[in-house]
């Protein structure tokens, strides 16, 4: 272990010193090592890193000889230095050629504190579609150094006016669709400090301009923060640019002071826009409606982003603790006089409005409702969701927001969810969509389209449902739930069954499709806690969505104890699904309260015929979960209470009696070789089966009684 200390501490000097392979081959000695170490993990990410480095500084090298031989030829030849115009075929030539361009382009870009003249005659525009296009581009303006993207970052620090300002940020976020470029921008503090402040300074109420400079510094924050050690560097900056806690000046009743805040920045964009801001005075009159729509889609446009940002950094736990810190401050502003306005002004209430909101789409609600959920991993956090009155109607909004579930007999057009599409994957959408257009403008019907839509419609569930799944952890939350337990059940009920509408040829949709699957799992079993929901889904012998968990339970279970957990990319999804359907069975199976001493008769009979339906469809499956080392403690613990509820039945022991694998050894499994509930759950199960006799007999058999008395009392 000191050796491997010892290799990874030289392979960052060396990675510092710019000695990439040297650094790679300290990595890779490191990790043949230590194959089967928990720190493999942690090697395994600085050698793709160091790798990739190395493949860049080579790439570069390879660039600059180009480049200065082209320049030998050119002051040969007296060309002038002018853009070069090529045919764009996608050849190594076109890329150097387009390279070669954005040198030149480059060139002309003025330094930090200059005048828009100092720019010339740059295009902006021109520039960001080259980074945008060609890899060769990108790797240009992160050589060096990051002598391309710190002159870009250099113009946002004091643009000289707002067309160098946008055309700059343009560049830079075009530049940022690779990992490569984020780290480069945020490896130098002030470049991403730089980045930050200019959206921070750019208030949406202030003009289109402005709306469009923040908007595209956003768009490099957010694809910045889709990566781990960038997110970090993010966070950083945000925190720089917030003033201490005794300095954070009071906000101003309209809003101008959010700024100062931690995330002031992204709480001006997210907004709701107001209703037909005033017009220019010299504009006519009659282009008032045009305007206002036109800005009004930019702050909708603003607010996407600014979502994905935050949803993204929420991942973060500094992220987190800045963000406490914003809606914290909301509380105790002095010039928010009422509790109305401080709790619009609080943060988790700003991103919380968008969802469902008429001034948003699909895509916000989803990115609204990703924010939320990944910000749920601070319980203050997730208390202020819920708190007040936009808090009490949260639950409300969401389960609006999720979309009706897929059909069972009908296969769904997606693809994985994520945290945002990113800038690439957007311009490749846009750039398919208008090759699809005919000459004469109309869209073809294309299958493509039918898979964005679906795409669309699988993640704003996903997120939605991890919002719920996060946000029902609060029992203010659960209140609303005892209200609409109907409605609540027959939401999430058709997303269990989600997985089992693909093929297998599709795997990237089979994988999303059981992440959507165990988000509802997962919020259907925090719903159970609540006795409303239990009685809806025990509703009509089972038919209210019992029977439906229990199905659920035994295809998930078949699944995942045939699967290769180092094979199958869908394992852990399917996992965690197995995991939410056993803990929602063992409620739904909990009929403690038909053993009471008041109970009646009746309701003794009715839980027994549907403990009958629930153990005809799980008892094997749970066994076969009790016994398998596949699966986690928590699937054990709540697969062997559910049996051990449905043997407080005498009239079921025939039936459990055939189960297969048998229950008894499979218990006794779970008992020697698990710790904790899942093992007093297991030992509970036993003794209630040492009631019927063949089950006793296996006990003394497998040699389980002090298994049993080290729990239960004789």
């Amino acid at each position: 272990p000191t050796a491997i200390k010892c290799l990874l501490r030289r392979a960052a000097a060396r990675d510092a010193l710019a000695h990439f392979a040297e650094a790679v081959a300290d990595l890779e000695k490191a990790e043949r090592l230590d194959p089967g170490d928990e720190v493999t993990g942690e090697i395994t990410t600085k050698l793709a890193a160091a790798r990739r480095r190395r493949e860049d500084a080579k790439a570069e090298r390879a660039l600059k000889r180009r480049l200065r031989d082209a320049k030998a030829a050119t002051s040969r030849d007296g060309d002038v230095d002018g853009d070069v115009d090529v045919d764009v075929d996608g050849s190594e030539q076109d890329a150097f050629a387009q390279t070669v361009r954005l040198e030149k382009l480059m060139r002309r870009v003025g330094g930090t504190g200059g005048t828009s003249e100092d720019d010339g005659f740059v295009d902006y525009d021109a520039m960001e579609a080259l980074l945008a296009k060609h890899e060769s581009c990108r790797l240009y303006a992160r050589g060096g150094g990051g002598v391309g993207i710190g002159k870009l970052a250099s113009r946002l620090s004091n643009p000289p006016d707002a067309r160098v300002g946008v055309g700059a940020a343009k560049a830079l976020a075009a530049a940022c669709v690779d990992e490569a470029n984020c780290e480069c921008l945020v490896s130098v503090p002030e470049r991403v400090t730089a980045v930050v402040r200019f959206a921070s300074s750019c208030k949406w109420r202030t003009g289109t301009d402005a709306l469009d400079a923040s908007f595209h510094a956003l768009e490099a924050l957010r694809e910045c923060s889709r990566h781990l050690g960038p997110r970090s560097a993010v966070v950083a900056a945000f925190k720089r640019l917030c003033p201490s806690e005794d300095k954070v000046s009071s906000r101003e009743p309209n809003g101008a002071g959010s700024s100062t805040r931690a995330f002031g920045a992204l709480k001006d964009q997210l907004r709701l826009p107001e209703v037909d801001r005033d017009v220019d005075e010299e504009e006519d009159a009659s282009d008032e409606p045009k305007k206002s729509a036109k800005k009004k889609a930019a702050r909708a446009r603003n607010a996407r982003c600014a979502l994905a940002v935050f949803g993204n950094l929420a991942l973060d736990p500094g992220a987190r603790a800045l963000a406490r810190r914003d809606f914290s401050t909301s509380e105790t502003s002095t010039s928010v006089t009422t509790e109305t306005e401080k709790e619009e002004d609080a943060f988790p209430h700003v991103i919380g409005r968008w969802i469902g909101s008429p001034f948003g789409d699909a895509e916000t609600t989803r990115l609204a409702a990703a924010a939320i959920g990944n910000g749920c991993a601070d319980p203050a956090w997730r208390a202020a969701c819920v708190s007040g009155v936009h808090g009490a109607s949260l639950c409300q909004r969401l389960f609006d927001a999720l979309p009706a579930g897929p059909s069972r007999n009908r296969p769904r057009d997606a693809v994985p969810v994520g945290l945002g599409l990113g800038l690439a994957a957007r311009r490749d959408a846009r750039d398919g969509a208008d090759a699809r257009e005919t000459p004469s403008g109309a869209k073809k019907n294309d299958p493509a389209d039918a898979a964005t839509e679906g795409l669309s419609r699988l993640e704003t569930a996903a997120s939605v449902l991890a919002a719920l799944s996060n946000v029902l952890l609060e029992p203010r939350a659960r209140a609303w739930v005892r209200g609409h337990a109907d409605q609540a059940v027959q939401k999430l009920l058709p997303w269990l069954f989600a997985h089992t509408t693909t093929t297998d040829d599709r795997i990237a949709e089979t994988e999303a499709l059981a992440t959507a699957a165990s988000r509802a799992a997962a919020t259907l079993s925090r719903c159970a806690r609540e006795r409303e929901v239990i009685l809806a889904l025990r509703s009509d012998r089972g038919a209210g969505g019992a029977s439906t968990v229990a199905s659920f339970v035994a295809a998930t279970a078949h699944r995942v104890l045939s699967m290769d957990a180092s094979e199958s990319p869908s394992f852990a999804a399917e996992s965690a699904a197995l995991d939410g359907g056993t803990r929602a069975l063992a409620l739904v199976a909990s009929f403690a309260d038909a053993f009471a001493t008041n109970a009646k008769e009746g309701d003794r009979l009715e839980c027994s015929v549907l403990a009958s339906t629930l153990a005809d469809a799980t008892a094997s499956s749970l066994a076969a979960c009790v016994s398998s080392s596949a699966v986690s403690d928590g699937v054990v613990g709540n697969a062997a209470l559910a049996l051990g509820d449905f043997a407080r039945f005498d009239s079921l022991f025939p039936s459990l009696e055939k189960t297969e694998p048998a229950l008894v050894p499979c218990l006794l499994a779970a008992c020697r070789e698990r710790k904790g509930a899942a093992q007093k759950n297991a030992a509970i199960a036993c003794a209630r089966l040492a009631r019927h006799a063949p089950f006793m007999a296996s006990l003394k058999e497998h040699h389980g009684l002090e298994l049993i008395y080290s729990y239960v009392k004789p």
